[in-house]
């Protein structure tokens, strides 16, 4: 069921047993919006996009040549010529559903939080992975630029970063000149981001929408398999690593952050202090309400506006 609360907000409400709203607090705690927080989390991932494109360029250059690897369900498929294609079309389709979603999500800033955070982690791994291991291209035809010819020059290196991150990785923009980038898929990243957060913000009488997420990313990445845009295994460990992230992320977001602070095991890794700092002041899991991006008296003012209007009629 959808509420409109005192103060505008659309709030959603099922059964008690829905485990979505059983935590009853809900309706007392703060969640605080915090966007200086939000605008660090945007600058890590911006920095990790940034040294991802760096190794790209790295890779591009130790690529060997020859044919593409072994691949079980790319060596027993068709090859679509606009397969790579179709996915980016699918991938910005869903990219624009989770804009729409998080324009109207009430904590809109957390959310995003969270988001660029772990975009961040996966891409910095990513980056890591094609850095240390080169792999042949999965599609022959594919075109790459040729490579330079000697020692690349740190300059040079510089201004391919630049095109790269021109291009935000996606081959539509025609700036995704250079190869290698195969260990392991962004494409499969932000598909697996795009439905976990259509699960995990919207309410269960959603399903239309999650399940809607859930097809667009699975053809998106049946299309991408069949464009040759990564091998399987770049999709199987994107899949892997993307999915334990987000668990690990937002099981230990949504307990009491205090239990958190003895005998946790998570307090090892490498990003604990910075999640620490991220979600000190978030209470527990963020409820499902939804409201218009602008300040409280506005939001009053248009519903006392619409109720004139309604009265009239």
């Amino acid at each position: 069921v959808i509420i409109l609360t005192e103060d505008n907000n659309v709030s959603t409400q099922t059964s008690a047993d829905d485990e979505d709203d059983s935590d009853v607090q809900h309706s007392t705690e703060k969640f605080p919006y915090e966007p200086v927080k939000t605008f660090l989390a945007f600058v890590m991932l911006l920095i990790s996009l940034i040294i991802t494109a760096f190794a790209l360029v790295i890779a591009h250059e130790n690529m060997p040549e020859g044919d593409p690897l072994p691949d079980i369900i790319l060596d027993n498929v068709i090859d679509l010529d606009w397969g790579l294609d179709a996915c980016e079309y699918i991938m910005f389709v869903e990219m624009l559903g989770v804009a729409v979603l998080l324009f109207f999500h009430k904590y809109r800033l957390i959310v995003l939080r969270r988001l660029f955070f772990i975009a961040s982690i996966l891409y910095l791994y990513r980056a890591l992975s094609f850095f240390v291991t080169s792999v042949p291209k999965a599609d022959p035809s594919y075109h790459c630029e040729p490579k330079y010819n000697g020692t690349i020059p740190f300059v040079e290196i510089l201004k391919r970063s630049a095109v790269v991150v021109s291009g935000v990785g996606i081959s539509l923009t025609e700036h995704m000149i250079y190869c290698g980038d195969y260990i392991y898929s962004g494409h499969t990243i932000v598909f697996v981001c795009s439905f976990l957060i259509f699960c995990e913000y919207t309410p269960r009488g959603c399903f239309i929408l999650q399940w809607a997420s859930f097809l667009a990313s699975v053809m998106g990445i049946v299309f991408l398999l069949l464009g040759r845009g990564h091998y399987t295994v770049d999709i199987v460990l994107a899949y892997i690593l993307t999915t334990q992230l987000w668990c690990i992320y937002h099981t230990l977001a949504s307990v009491d952050f205090s239990a958190n602070k003895c005998g946790n095991g998570f307090r090892n890794i490498w990003w604990w202090r910075i999640f620490s700092y991220f979600e000190k002041n978030v209470p527990g899991r963020i409820p499902h309400k939804f409201c218009l991006p602008f300040p409280k008296a506005w939001r009053q003012r248009m519903r006392m506006k619409f109720s004139q209007i309604f009265q009239k009629e």
